[in-house]
Order: structure tokens, then C-alpha cells, then sequence
């Protein structure tokens, strides 16, 4: 599933992703874990992103695709699948790619359930395209 942003919430996930600026980026941005997210000054300490900006502010969105613009914007710091790191301009990021990869268990308590109501929650769970769960019915104390 796509997002509309990309937040500090993401920092910690495994996404994937394509740029804009493939032909000078490359697209090996699958399966990387998002570590932080930068202001311009930030991330200028670990890459020439004003070099970087010239290079690929062509391929970017409108607003972002003017030369000089990379102090405007925030930025990625990425750790790619080889365990190297990477700085990468948020504009710079296809939204419409960005997906969140690692999937996780989520625990969800419903108190107050009663017995003719459990396959309702089955069915929503199914309906909505989750199978692999369980259902546990524990007595309130």
C-alpha cells in the first residue's frame, strides 16, 4: 500500500521504493530500513546533497525541480540490503512505490464480546483480507 507521506512514523519499518532519479540513482531500493529522517543541514553531514540535487533536480516533481532547491526539503537516511547507508531526498521518492515490506503481529483486545458476536469479527478480519489470524475467547474476570 502506498502512502501520502512519509513521516518519522516510518523510521525503523523495511520499505521499498523507486526515484525519480533512477537513471542516475539506480532502483535498489528494495527491502531498506528507514533510520532517520533529516533536514537538509543534517544530512549535508553525511553527503554532498547540493551536488546530488543538481544532478537529479531535473527528474523531480514540480516545486522541487529547480536548481538550488535541496536546502528546502527533508531526506532519508537509509540502510540498504548490503549494510551499506544512504541519503536520499523524500521529493526525490515515488509515493505512489512506497511500500512498507516487513509485516508484523498486531494483538488487538475487544472486551465485552459476546459469544454470537466472535463470528462477526471473523468476518470483518475476512472481509477486509486477513486469514491468517486466531480468535481466542477468554473470560472477563
Amino acid at each position: 500500500m502506498s502512502v501520502q507521506a512519509i513521516t518519522s512514523d516510518h523510521i525503523g519499518q523495511i520499505v521499498s521504493f523507486s526515484v525519480y532519479p533512477e537513471g542516475y540513482l539506480g532502483n535498489n531500493f528494495q527491502k531498506v530500513k528507514v533510520l532517520a529522517i533529516l533536514d537538509a543541514d543534517t544530512a549535508l553531514t553525511f553527503e554532498d546533497i547540493a551536488s546530488q540535487h543538481a544532478n537529479v533536480y531535473v527528474s523531480l516533481p514540480q516545486g522541487y525541480n529547480q536548481p538550488g532547491k535541496h536546502r528546502t526539503y527533508q531526506y532519508l537516511r537509509i540502510q540498504l540490503q548490503s549494510g551499506e547507508r544512504q541519503i536520499i531526498g523524500i521529493p526525490w521518492i515515488n509515493l505512489s512505490t512506497f511500500d512498507i515490506v516487513q509485516a508484523f503481529k498486531t494483538v488487538i483486545t475487544v472486551n465485552d464480546v459476546l459469544p454470537n458476536q466472535v463470528g462477526r469479527l471473523r468476518n470483518a478480519l475476512l472481509a477486509n483480507g486477513f486469514t491468517n489470524f486466531q480468535i481466542e475467547e477468554v473470560p472477563l474476570t
